[in-house]
């Protein structure tokens, strides 16, 4: 079974990428109000202070690869998924999880011993902590 994702209404597949997956984590980290007074032991949690949680973004991870016919069609492969995988937009995870404001902000570079036919590099989608709600 192969993994994927869609970005901007586009397969990884339909780019012709292999794709695995880094890290998709299940739950967000809760955000951490903590406070240390210097004049006592230990330290005090005020993230739940109002009764509610909050939580952080979550960032997911993939690396993808891609093989091309020669180095023409690698440049012009590299072009076409720098402008992909630039900005923000709606991703469905590998786990089929949709995300409606995912952004892809951090650069993404394909290492110099892959320069040629053949491309590997690591993608991270930053997205709100919990899934769009189905039918929302």
């Amino acid at each position: 079974m192969s993994t994927y994702f869609t970005f901007k209404g586009v397969s990884s597949a339909a780019k012709g990428l292999t794709v695995q997956t880094v890290n998709e984590p299940l739950t967000p980290s809760v955000k951490q109000h903590i406070h240390n007074p210097a004049f006592m032991d230990g330290s005090i949690d005020f993230s739940d202070l109002t009764g509610n949680l909050h939580y952080e973004d979550k960032v997911i991870e993939y690396t993808c690869r891609f093989k091309c016919a020669d180095i023409n069609a690698f440049a012009l492969k590299c072009d076409e998924l720098g402008a992909w995988l630039t900005g923000k937009g709606t991703l469905i995870s590998a786990r089929s999880k949709q995300y409606s404001n995912a952004r892809c902000y951090s650069g993404i570079a394909i290492a110099p011993q892959f320069y040629g036919t053949y491309g590997e590099f690591t993608v991270s989608f930053t997205v709100g902590p919990f899934p769009d709600v189905a039918g929302a």
